[in-house]
């Protein structure tokens, strides 16, 4: 299964703000994607990778608990 193209420019977006340290904002459009794309475990992945980055390990399990679901 190949990841649409907006996601990967979803998830490469929140990398870079991950990477600058604006962890709340990358997590935010993680969250909003994952909301218009429920069934997305890609993004559902890259949440729970993020959310470990912030320091958010009970919302990095549900998400990843989320992704291994759709799988």
């Amino acid at each position: 299964m190949t990841p649409p193209s907006s996601t990967l420019h979803l998830s490469r977006l929140a990398f870079q703000l991950s990477q600058e340290g604006r962890h709340d904002q990358a997590l935010d459009l993680l969250r909003r994607g994952t909301q218009s794309e429920p069934s997305n475990p890609y993004l559902a992945v890259n949440l729970g990778f993020c959310a470990i980055a912030a320091g958010q390990s009970a919302e990095a399990l549900t998400a990843f608990d989320r992704a291994e679901a759709l799988l």
